[in-house]
């Protein structure tokens, strides 16, 4: 009489199991991406789920009487941009890096000038030159996280 109970419970937990994987949203469908006109379109391997979280990137603190650095490098790595905020002269390429697993593209939501990246592939770069003075905000279009360019 046990053993009925036992697996009763069993076949209960993993219909119940089964039924929350089925109703959850899919990564695969959220994934899916319709490549611009002026960008080759590139399939991927295979699917990749949707990060939990996203880290935040917390700046480092520039020492009293040290004169930063500037860079016109962003990283595109676990669905954000780092450095979130970068300042630049203006007629300066601005170059972002995939070093993500992923494709990953951006528009400039902000700003003097409007312009998207079109999809970067894993380990590939898309640059700009950055001629209009102003601030740019811009987007990536898989997470929603973004990222600022002060030209100057």
């Amino acid at each position: 009489m046990e053993t009925r109970y036992v697996v009763g419970i069993v076949v209960v937990l993993l219909v119940g199991a089964g039924l929350i994987y089925l109703l959850s949203p899919q990564p695969a469908a959220q994934a899916a991406a319709t490549p611009t006109p002026e960008s080759p379109a590139v399939p991927e391997a295979t699917a990749t789920p949707k990060p939990s979280f996203i880290p935040l990137v917390t700046p480092t603190p520039v020492p009293a009487g040290a004169t930063p650095v500037a860079t016109n490098q962003v990283a595109i790595i676990n669905g954000g941009f780092n450095p979130f905020e970068i300042s630049v002269k203006a007629g300066i390429t601005v170059a972002w890096e995939n070093d993500d697993g992923v494709l990953h593209d951006f528009s400039v939501t902000s700003g003097p000038e409007k312009f998207s990246s079109g999809l970067i592939s894993p380990r590939q770069k898309f640059s700009r030159q950055m001629n209009a003075v102003g601030t740019y905000e811009y987007v990536e279009s898989r997470y929603g996280t973004k990222g600022r360019i002060i030209v100057q």
